[in-house]
């Protein structure tokens, strides 16, 4: 059984899994609950008119970076022709990891809706995907505040070097963390088949 601390934090509730590797601020007025059925907790935001919004958090074994698994998963989504990808976004969580950002516009009969994914990494060579799902209405309403929850994800002390963009990483490193530029680089439209 995964063990998650929640501790209350001026932000939100403090995520700290430490199975996972990992520790983020969650939203304020967001609530974490364990799932019989989800690997790790679930995020609920408060309930509104249109729905209440959640994120799931899965660990994703996959070999290749955090680009190509991302890319990859979100290639098969946009299979289905009502699934649209409305943004494609590097960012930085706090301890200077480049993470992925993926925001899907999706339908369903008589429902419109918003699929946000993080990818970022984790301790050594796990990888971790958040999902937050919300009605199409309330996404930009609780868009920053996950931006901002993502930037505050950080790998837990002993599990993983520190990044530093100045330093070449070390062969002990298990992945290469790429610079700002370089993370804009690889976001770069690819062409089809590459």
């Amino acid at each position: 059984m995964l063990a998650v601390t929640a501790t209350a934090h001026a932000a939100g509730p403090v995520y700290d899994s430490p199975e996972g590797g990992f520790a983020f601020v969650a939203p304020k007025n967001w609530q974490i609950f364990k799932q019989p059925v989800e690997q790790y907790p679930v995020l609920f935001g408060p309930a509104d008119d249109s729905d209440s919004p959640y994120v799931v958090i899965t660990e994703v074994r996959a070999e290749g970076d955090l680009f190509a698994l991302g890319d990859a998963t979100l290639k098969d989504m946009l299979k289905d022709p009502s699934n649209e990808l409305s943004l494609r976004d590097a960012f930085h969580t706090a301890d200077g990891r480049v993470g992925i950002k993926y925001v899907l516009k999706a339908s369903m009969p008589n429902t419109e809706y918003r699929q946000v994914f993080y990818f970022v990494e984790g301790p050594g060579t796990r990888q971790f995907c958040f999902m937050a799902t919300m009605a199409d209405a309330s996404w930009k309403k609780y868009d920053m505040d996950l931006d901002n929850m993502m930037k505050t994800y950080h790998l837990r002390p002993g599990t993983a070097p520190p990044v530093n963009f100045d330093e070449p990483p070390s062969p002990t490193e298990p992945k290469s963390v790429p610079s700002p530029a370089a993370a804009a680089a690889q976001l770069a439209p690819r062409p089809e088949g590459k």
